[in-house]
């Protein structure tokens, strides 16, 4: 009896709360806000490493906005992502009973830039926004027997990327639509293997579904 009281009072404040945040007018407030992250790399992503570019990118990425206007048609702001990761992998048979396998990260913080919000009607909103992203990519690529496991040469290095976003937002939901683009100079983690430096690049489109507070 006990434990069913203790459901009953969860599921109550549970309800509350969700209420709660659903009556708040959230369009042109500040807040916190955080985002599941799924994209498609584009024929430019990873530079020469990522080979096969129908792989899945997936991540998260948690920030906070500040609106500086005052007008209840549109409001101009400042949006700051504390982090922003998104991974990506693939692994393709190759001929010769050979297998290629690729990992791509990006690590992106303090993600500054501006942000515009348009309250379209009642609990419902249309932002647009453009980010300056420092970012570190590392990239691991290995190409192998399926019996046995081969050298793998890994790459990692730091710099800047960008990012241009739209998003939809009803009550605390948000969904949106990202393409992050940018190139980084990195080297081989490996100092005596002797290989040159690459470029990677970021170029993806991704979606974002998650939740501003």
């Amino acid at each position: 009896m006990k434990k069913i009281v203790i459901l009953l009072v969860l599921i109550l404040c549970t309800g509350m709360m969700t209420e709660s945040f659903a009556q708040k007018d959230r369009r042109l407030s500040r807040g916190f806000s955080i985002n599941l992250i799924t994209g498609v790399p584009l024929s430019s992503y990873g530079g020469n490493i990522y080979e096969n570019k129908s792989g899945i990118i997936s991540g998260f990425k948690i920030g906070n906005r500040w609106y500086f206007t005052s007008s209840k048609k549109f409001e101009i702001g400042l949006m700051a992502n504390w982090a922003d990761i998104s991974v990506a992998f693939n692994s393709t048979n190759l001929p010769m009973d050979y297998k290629s396998n690729q990992f791509f990260a990006d690590f992106s913080v303090c993600e500054v830039g501006p942000i515009g919000t348009i309250p379209l009607a009642d609990a419902i909103a249309l932002d647009a926004y453009c980010n300056i992203r420092p970012t570190v990519l590392a990239s691991i690529y290995s190409i192998s027997p399926n019996y046995s496991s081969n050298e793998t040469v890994s790459y990692v290095g730091g710099g800047v990327s960008y990012g241009l976003g739209t998003a939809f937002r009803w009550k605390v939901l948000n969904v949106g639509l990202e393409y992050v683009f940018g190139k980084v100079k990195c080297s081989d983690t490996n100092t005596d293997s002797g290989y040159p430096d690459i470029t990677l690049k970021t170029d993806n489109f991704r979606i974002l579904v998650g939740v501003k507070f």
